[in-house]
């Protein structure tokens, strides 16, 4: 998934690559060492993440871990408009 997030408006962008509905915007929450959206914290210093699954019923129906780790990815590609 790509995800955008704007500080200005609180928000977290969400587009899920798998065919999902368009891009989601969620509110999150931007403290001085980490963004919360969803059940995804994101850490600022390292751009590493966590996926909380323990509320998710479809993660347990799936049989996912209860906490998945992963690594964020800066784009760094100039934007036109």
């Amino acid at each position: 998934m790509d995800v955008q997030l704007n500080e200005a408006s609180g928000t977290a962008s969400i587009h899920y690559r798998h065919g999902g509905p368009g891009a989601v915007l969620r509110q999150a929450a931007f403290a001085p060492d980490r963004v919360s959206f969803d059940d995804y914290t994101v850490d600022r210093t390292d751009l590493s993440f966590i996926k909380d699954n323990r509320r998710s019923d479809w993660a347990v129906v799936m049989k996912l871990p209860p906490i998945e780790r992963g690594q964020c990815v800066k784009d760094e590609r100039e934007r036109a408009i």
